[in-house]
């Protein structure tokens, strides 16, 4: 596995686990300055973590965006 690709998955691992504390919507912006990441980093590990999620039917959860925000909610 290449130094990036452990890398974005380390990211996302981190954003997902920043969703699954915080439980409410929170920015983009926000999840970046918190993370020490750029915007751009945390676009493209969100959007992993949501093909991720939309590709497990079994699975609980999901990703809800509103505006530049996102949050980790339980499928209804």
């Amino acid at each position: 596995m290449s130094q990036k690709n452990s890398n974005n998955q380390n990211l996302t691992a981190k954003i997902e686990a920043l969703l699954f504390y915080h439980g409410e919507p929170i920015a983009t912006k926000k999840i970046a300055s918190v993370l020490k990441v750029s915007e751009d980093a945390v676009r493209e590990a969100v959007s992993v973590l949501k093909d991720k999620y939309e590709e497990d039917e079994a699975g609980g959860l999901m990703l809800i965006f509103k505006g530049a925000e996102v949050q980790l909610m339980t499928k209804p």
